[in-house]
């Protein structure tokens, strides 16, 4: 397999790769890795968050070899035959992956998914140019397609989880429930009739963490007359409508499990979801019947109920109510379910993207530090190379980022503490009003504390969002709103030094912050229940901190300063550019004028506005422009007579090299032609050939000054190099004394033609050569080698010798018009030649060796450029 091939099929496989990855990373990081809330995105803990980073990091590093793996596809495939085949064959293998690889995607999702990445391909290659642009775009593009995927994704999900759960919430029957009642039927049938009713059943109960999550359980003594079937669970409803299992019993009792209706956690109780409803925390939801809110977990929906309207009777449709999108679903002619989330869909994904961004920014910070400290590079001399433009746009960055985490944190903190003050401000009002309550049923009732039932303060603590436990004097604890003291999972007893500080202060109130065993905070607060200055005993609340102060709406704040500094972030990015813009324009500009800039012809000025230090730059240069034109007219005016001088010496010198022999053979001539002697023929044509040979030098003189004043306008034909040069060196092989010879260092079909006048190419040949058998001294054996290669898009011939090479003191005039290292040459051979192929935009140059021999390359562009 060629290297072409091999580098094809490895192309291909990254690409597949990327794609793959982002397709799975984004299906799995929603469904099965990380317990990820799009509308809380704060929520998410360190593990989770740690996994996220990580696939952010794979994703950053795979986006950057998206566009050169397709660079090389592109360019292989366009140099091959059947590119249509190539590419039918790549296409397909992304279908069948797409096809074999089980996915939650729909098709549509994996088209948006691929047509963003061609659009993120065609806008990295054709709109951006600096590395930092480019980096800046993947952040972007990362962030925006995360979030948008992420967001689609999940309204896919939760357009089937909004109506599943609304149709099971709906139902009155919980058969999960149902199932477990069964059971306790069946225990019933063994038990005795002598054994505590009460505490064997709130056992059995509180054994079940389903019934003791979702049901609050109580033992009734008398049953309803009439005809009833013992131990089977049946469903009844209370005169709210709210759905009661009972478990009627021959003695004459039964079992009563009511659902929890407002779904406060508990303290006490493992919490498992509702019928199994796993992510019904993520939702807002209420059941409606007969205009009764049975069942909810919420009381925002609460003023807008009765002024929603429905969509027929077994449908669900999406509405958007007082800035909750919620699903309507209408269950029965009395009955429907409202469910949704808090939040609007743009605002959803401002924040997802806000979040995405971020995290992207911080892993393109963090891997391009680390890549620099791997390839061992100072980062103060980096930064210092940088160009001003980049370090203006870091240093604003940084900044806005510097600010982000000092507000941020100072903001979390103050959020925190006031929230600590709120929920312990809080927690001082329940129990005062809870102790309120306690002392009047006291005063009302003669209610001690021993005659409060379970099911008193589960009805207390549900309208206070709260457990509640009460001990005796002692420290030991009476009841509890969980369950009886014999069962309740609540602390049997309670440190004395509690008791003993209650006790000498009736209005204490003393506020503790413990840990569950889920390890979730929750506040314990204790005060004292008296009668007649006496402490009857002490009674305990106990809440969530995440539910109760503003712990909520923590997360909520912080994402939305997030979103402001993701904006704010943008807008000096953008405003970065601009800024950049202003001060390097007029830069580029001059530092464009200044590279244009030439000797003796016109140059413009610039224009500015104003004095600042931009100007004051401006303002120098056009003072300089005034006089390089000045001080470029006086020296080419002295430039001009110099030359002319130089020149009106070699042209006399030269006609002057060839006159004195041509007036010496016209002096003989002429004393021949006087002498009466007779002359020999031969002696005359010896002599006339002296006066066509000089007569020919002056000739060639005259050309030669006049191809180097002015090239005249050539006969421009393409000339195939390879067969002209093997022709032209045939002719100087019949040459003794020099061995000459070929090279030709081409392999393939490479194209050697050239676009140049025969005539040219003869002059600048045998210029070349002629200098290359001049350096060759008499006792060597002179070789010569001409030969011919191609370097990107031009042909290089190269004319080497074995001569004495060029000294170094004349190098650097070699090119000079005035210069020859031979006296009875013009000095105008090279200088001719250097001419002739610039002309062809063509370059000349040389290697030499001093005693060894020197290189002549004459590089011509190919015909096709």
């Amino acid at each position: 397999m060629s290297k072409t091939n091999i580098k094809l099929l490895t192309s291909v496989a990254w690409l597949i790769t990327i794609v793959c990855f982002l397709r799975m990373s984004l299906e799995l990081f929603l469904s099965q890795i990380v317990d990820y809330d799009i509308y809380r995105v704060f929520n998410i803990s360190f593990s989770d968050f740690l996994i996220l980073t990580l696939i952010l990091i794979v994703q950053y590093s795979l986006l950057k070899k998206l566009s050169p793996h397709i660079d090389i596809v592109r360019h292989i495939v366009k140099d091959v035959k059947h590119q249509k085949l190539i590419l039918s064959i790549i296409t397909f293998v992304f279908v069948l992956i797409y096809v074999l690889i089980p996915s939650q995607f729909s098709i549509w999702i994996s088209l948006v998914l691929h047509a963003s990445l061609c659009l993120f391909y065609l806008v990295l290659n054709y709109f951006t140019v600096s590395p930092f642009l480019k980096v800046a775009f993947l952040i972007l593009f990362g962030a925006a397609m995360n979030s948008s995927l992420i967001f689609w994704i999940h309204e896919e999900s939760n357009a089937g989880r909004h109506i599943s759960y609304a149709k099971q919430l709906a139902e009155k029957q919980d058969t999960i429930a149902e199932n477990i009642l069964t059971k306790f039927g069946d225990i019933g049938k063994t038990i005795s009739n002598d054994i505590d009713r009460e505490d064997f059943w709130e056992r059995q109960w509180l054994e079940n963490a389903y019934l003791a999550s979702n049901y609050r359980m109580k033992v009734e003594e008398k049953v309803a007359d009439g005809k009833v079937t013992h131990y089977q669970p049946i469903l009844t409803f209370d005169k709210s409508l709210i759905p009661i299992y009972k478990i009627y019993f021959p003695d004459n009792y039964a079992l009563s499990f009511k659902p929890n209706t407002n779904f406060t956690g508990s303290i006490y109780s493992p919490q498992l979801p509702f019928k199994n409803l796993e992510d019904l925390d993520d939702f807002l939801f209420a059941v409606v019947d007969n205009s009764n809110i049975i069942l909810s977990n919420s009381h925002a929906f609460n003023p807008y109920i009765l002024d929603i309207d429905l969509p027929p009777i077994g449908k669900g449709e999406k509405i958007e109510l007082e800035g909750f999108d919620i699903l309507a679903y209408h269950h029965s002619k009395d009955v429907f379910v409202l469910i949704g989330e808090p939040l609007s869909e743009i605002q959803v994904w401002i924040s997802n993207f806000a979040f995405f961004f971020s995290l992207l920014l911080g892993v393109a910070i963090f891997l391009e530090i680390i890549v620099l400290f791997i390839l061992k590079k100072n980062i103060v001399n980096y930064w210092q190379e940088l160009p001003i433009q980049y370090r203006i746009q870091f240093i604003l960055i940084g900044i806005t980022c510097l600010l982000f985490f000092i507000i941020a944190g100072t903001t979390f903190l103050f959020l925190d503490q006031n929230n600590a003050t709120i929920s312990y401000d809080r927690q001082v009002y329940v129990s005062e009003g809870i102790r309120k309550e306690i002392m009047e049923e006291e005063e009302q009732f003669g209610k001690s504390l021993s005659d409060f039932s379970v099911l008193d303060l589960a009805e207390l603590g549900d309208k206070k969002s709260c457990d509640i436990d009460f001990y005796r004097a002692d420290g030991s604890l009476i009841v509890s709103s969980f369950a009886t003291a014999a069962n309740s999972p609540a602390p049997s007893i309670i440190d004395g030094e509690i008791i003993q500080k209650v006790a000498q202060n009736q209005s204490l109130v003393l506020v503790d912050k413990q840990y569950a065993n889920n390890n979730e905070s929750y506040l314990r607060t204790y005060f004292g229940i008296f009668h007649d200055g006496i402490l009857e005993g002490v009674a305990s609340i106990s809440s969530y901190t995440s539910e109760i102060g503003t712990s909520p709406y923590i997360p909520i704040v912080m994402i939305k300063l997030l979103n402001v500094y993701v904006f704010l972030l943008l807008i000096s990015w953008g405003g970065g550019l601009l800024l950049i813009g202003l001060l390097t324009k007029p830069l580029e500009l001059l530092a464009s004028r200044l590279s244009n800039f030439k000797l003796g012809k016109k140059n413009e000025k610039l224009t500015w506005k104003g004095d600042d230090a931009i100007g004051q730059l401006i303002t120098e240069y056009n003072k300089m422009v005034d006089k390089i034109e000045l001080t470029t007219q006086d020296l080419i005016r002295s430039e001009r007579e110099g030359a002319w001088q130089i020149m009106a010496q070699q042209i006399a010198h030269e006609i002057n090299n060839k006159l004195t022999p041509l007036r010496l053979n016209t002096q003989f001539l002429s004393r021949i032609v006087d002498s009466l002697s007779p002359v020999e023929s031969e002696t005359i044509q010896r002599i006339t050939n002296a006066l066509v040979g000089k007569i020919d030098g002056l000739s060639k003189v005259a050309t030669q000054f006049k191809l180097f004043a002015k090239l005249e306008t050539p006969e421009v034909k393409p000339i195939e190099l390879k067969e002209f040069i093997k022709h032209f060196i045939e002719a100087y092989k019949q040459r003794q004394g020099i061995y000459y010879n070929l090279k030709l260092g081409l392999e393939g079909e490479h194209n050697t033609t050239i676009n140049i006048d025969t005539q040219h190419l003869q002059e600048i040949l045998n210029n070349i050569i002629s200098n290359a058998e001049n350096s060759i001294p008499d006792n060597r054996e002179g070789m010569i080698t001409c030969g011919i290669g191609t370097q990107d898009n031009s042909v290089i011939i190269e004319v080497q010798d074995n001569g004495v090479g060029i000294k170094p003191e004349i190098i650097e005039n070699i090119f000079d018009p005035k210069f020859s290292v031979n006296s009875s040459q013009t000095g105008l051979g090279l200088p001719i030649c250097k001419r002739i192929i610039e002309f062809y935009n063509g370059q000349l140059s040389f290697e030499t060796t001093e005693a060894e021999g020197t290189s002549f390359f004459i590089s011509f562009p190919n015909s096709d450029n």
